[in-house]
């Protein structure tokens, strides 16, 4: 029986529903016991009664959120698999509102809710529909429920990881990256939920020098792309004054040297070199970049505003020289989501003329 704060909602309506999955896939007697020990078996039958509870219609749970709350399910699995000690549920639940954020329907979200504040992502509706999916889980076993937390069972532990590895995911322990190289510690994490991210990015940085550190982290970011960078410096900025001689080794490096001015003006370190119109310019672009590859254009132009704060339209209007490779397409986001007209028509402008440039050298 559940005793946490998770413990509340009821699994009836798709009791049944898993219960014949389970015993297809298992081949269980008539008392609901396995009629194999055989481990392997006990994982697959494990495997296939997560994707029963994940993905099954009668799973969705009663409320307007019933239908929602599915997609952040597996994030919540992963963080429980990967945390590997009792999470309490405020933490689940904040966690599965920011991923909602990410890969759930923006427009459902935002309905009289401010859409960019995870604690404001569906309200109460939202968690008890997360509370009836958690529910279901630890009525199943696949999820321990106890006064310090939740936790994956151990068998759906194995399973889960099992599930990750055939999709071709990585299954993430916090501790793993630890002895990785730089560039390896960037493209597994991420996708990490953000308290995961930095658990896993202060225990690398913990095994080396700050200055090695620094250094190793740049030179993966710039022979990386935009979404790479951003997650490098996702690491840098753990780091602090004591690293300096290492960022500033980024100064070498023309695809990471605006990062180490973003980095410097953070951490209040003193730098005789200042950034160049172009470098600013580089620096919207590649962040920019990395909010459109993922699927937030609106993300590349709310940028702007926290790099160039002068005439943006005259500024955005020269950036279509701009040698980066996805120069036209962030003036295009921009064009497209800027809230000022005028600022929204000159990146539209200068895409154009970025792809006709395009054009003009490959021809």
């Amino acid at each position: 029986a559940a005793t946490g704060d998770a413990a509340t909602g009821d699994a009836d309506p798709f009791e049944r529903h898993v219960a014949v999955h389970w015993r297809e896939v298992a081949n269980q007697d008539d008392h609901g016991e396995p009629a194999d020990d055989d481990d392997a078996l006990h994982v697959a039958v494990w495997a296939a009664a997560l994707d029963c509870l994940l993905g099954c219609p009668e799973a969705e749970g009663p409320g307007e959120w019933g239908e929602h709350i599915g997609v952040v399910l597996p994030g919540v699995l992963t963080l429980l698999y990967a945390a590997r000690e009792p999470l309490p549920w405020d933490l689940v639940l904040h966690a599965a509102r920011e991923q909602y954020l990410v890969v759930g329907d923006p427009f459902f979200a935002a309905d009289g809710e401010d859409e960019t504040d995870p604690d404001d992502v569906g309200g109460v509706a939202f968690a008890e529909a997360l509370r009836f999916r958690v529910r279901a889980l630890i009525d199943w076993g696949a999820i321990d429920d106890s006064p310090a937390g939740l936790t994956l069972s151990p068998l759906a532990e194995v399973a889960w990881m099992t599930e990750m590895r055939e999709a071709g995911l990585t299954a993430p322990a916090i501790g793993d990256l630890a002895e990785a190289p730089a560039a390896e510690l960037l493209e597994d994490t991420a996708g990490y939920p953000e308290d995961m991210f930095v658990e896993e990015a202060e225990g690398w940085l913990a095994r080396r020098d700050p200055d090695r550190a620094a250094h190793e982290v740049l030179e993966a970011a710039a022979a990386g792309d935009p979404a790479t960078r951003q997650v490098a410096y996702g690491v840098l900025s753990l780091l602090g004054p004591e690293a300096t001689a290492g960022v500033f080794a980024g100064l070498d490096l023309p695809a990471v040297r605006p990062y180490v001015f973003v980095w410097c003006g953070e951490k209040g370190v003193d730098c005789d070199e200042v950034p160049t119109a172009d470098e600013l310019g580089w620096l919207l672009i590649d962040s920019g970049a990395a909010a459109v590859l993922a699927g937030e254009p609106e993300q590349a132009a709310a940028q702007l505003d926290g790099i160039y704060e002068g005439d943006q339209a005259g500024y955005l209007e020269g950036l279509w020289r701009l040698e980066h490779p996805n120069t036209p397409e962030v003036l295009e986001a921009i064009g497209a989501h800027h809230p000022i007209p005028q600022v929204a028509k000159a990146a539209r402008k200068a895409a154009m003329r970025s792809r006709s440039l395009r054009a003009s050298r490959q021809s």
